[in-house]
C-alpha cells in the first residue's frame, strides 16, 4: 500500500500534462500512487494516462464520462488505497519536495491537514528553492483564519495533503464551479491539529481557459452558493464563528461583484442586485472579523462602481 495517494483529474491539457506528470514522478518522497482520472478528454489526455501508466507501476489511469472536476476528484478518492490524499490540477506542478515536507510535518505534528503556499504562474520557470515554517494550529483555528481571508495559501483543494479518513463523509460537489469553495472548510472543521508551512510549493498555471480567468456568467453565481453554504454550515456546527462565516460571505460577494462589473454590469441586472443584497447587509460594516481593506473597498463600491474596480486590480496586483 502506498504512503500517499496524489489526485490528478484529467481534462483538455495535453500540452500541459507531461510537466505535471513527470513533477510528480519526481518527487523525492517516492511512496506514492498518482491516479490520473481522465474525465472524459476530447483530446489525446487520455492516451497520455495511459502511457504513464504502462511506464511506471506508480501510475493509475481512470477513464470516465465527461462529470466535471469535482466528479473527477471524487473517483480518485474513491480509488484511493493511501492513509494520505493530494490533489493536483493538471495543468499544474508541484515542487520536487512538495509532498516529503507536507508528510513530514504532518507526521512530525500528528496532524490531519498540512498545507503550503502557492504561486500563480503564467509563465515558464524553474522552481525555486523553498523557505519556511511550519505552524501548527487546531483546525477550527485554522478555519477562522480562513474564513477571515487571513490565510494566503487561501482555501484550495490542492496545495494540501490530508490524512484519508476525513473524506469518509465528504465529497466535492458535482456539477459546481469553485467546488473547493464547498469543501475544504469542512475538513479544517473534521480536523483535530493542522500544520501550514509557508514555503511555496506548488505551482498554479494561469492559462486564459482556467477558471481563474473566467468571464462573469450566471454559473459564477456558484460562488454565493458556496458562501451561503459555508454560513448554514457555521451557523449549525460552530455558531461562535457566526462574524466569520459572514466576513467570508462578504468578501466571495466582493470577489464576485468585481468579475460582474468587469463583464459589464448590464448585461445580468439579476446578479448584481443579488450581490448587493449581500454587500448592503446590516452590520457589514460592523463585522470586526471583515478587515479594513475590505470595508474601504466596500465604501468605494457604494460611492463609485469604477473607483472600486480601480481599486480591486490594485490589490491583485500587490
Amino acid at each position: 500500500m502506498p504512503e500517499i495517494s496524489i489526485i490528478v483529474p484529467v481534462y483538455r491539457t495535453e500540452e500541459l500534462l507531461h510537466r505535471c506528470v513527470r513533477s510528480l514522478l519526481g518527487q523525492t518522497f517516492t511512496d506514492i500512487e498518482i491516479l490520473l482520472v481522465d474525465d472524459g478528454s476530447p483530446d489525446a489526455c487520455g492516451g497520455i494516462c495511459d502511457d504513464y501508466a504502462r511506464k511506471d507501476p506508480r501510475v493509475k489511469t481512470i477513464h470516465q464520462e465527461n462529470r466535471g472536476l469535482s466528479a473527477a476528484r471524487n473517483a480518485g478518492i474513491e480509488a484511493a488505497d493511501a492513509p494520505y490524499i493530494g490533489f493536483v490540477d493538471s495543468d499544474d506542478w508541484v515542487h520536487p519536495e512538495m509532498y516529503e515536507t507536507l508528510h513530514r510535518h504532518i507526521k512530525e505534528h500528528d496532524a490531519d491537514i498540512a498545507s503550503c503556499e502557492f504561486r500563480r504562474i503564467s509563465r515558464e520557470s524553474p522552481p525555486p528553492n523553498h523557505f519556511g515554517k511550519a505552524i501548527v494550529r487546531s483546525g477550527k483555528d485554522e478555519l477562522s483564519l480562513i474564513l477571515r481571508s487571513k490565510l494566503s495559501a487561501g482555501h484550495t483543494a490542492w496545495n494540501r495533503l490530508y490524512r484519508a479518513g476525513l473524506f469518509q463523509n465528504i465529497r466535492f460537489p458535482e456539477g459546481k464551479l469553485y467546488e473547493y469553495a464547498f469543501t475544504v472548510y469542512k475538513l479544517y472543521y473534521c480536523s483535530d491539529r493542522v500544520v501550514s508551512y509557508s514555503g511555496v510549493l506548488y505551482y498554479y498555471w494561469q492559462r486564459p481557459d482556467s477558471i481563474a480567468f473566467r468571464k462573469f456568467d450566471e454559473r459564477s453565481m456558484d460562488k454565493l452558493e458556496a458562501a451561503e453554504s459555508v454560513l448554514a454550515f457555521v451557523m449549525e456546527r460552530c455558531p461562535e464563528f457566526e462574524k466569520q462565516a459572514l466576513c467570508f460571505r462578504t468578501v466571495s460577494a466582493l470577489r464576485l461583484m468585481a468579475d460582474l462589473l468587469e463583464a459589464g454590469r448590464g448585461g445580468y441586472p439579476d446578479e448584481h442586485k443579488q450581490i448587493m443584497q449581500i454587500l448592503n447587509k446590516k452590520g457589514t460594516m460592523r463585522n470586526p472579523s471583515l478587515a479594513i481593506r475590505h470595508k474601504l473597498l466596500l465604501m468605494l463600491l457604494r460611492i463609485s462602481p469604477r473607483m472600486y474596480m480601480s481599486a480591486w486590480r490594485k490589490q491583485l496586483s500587490t
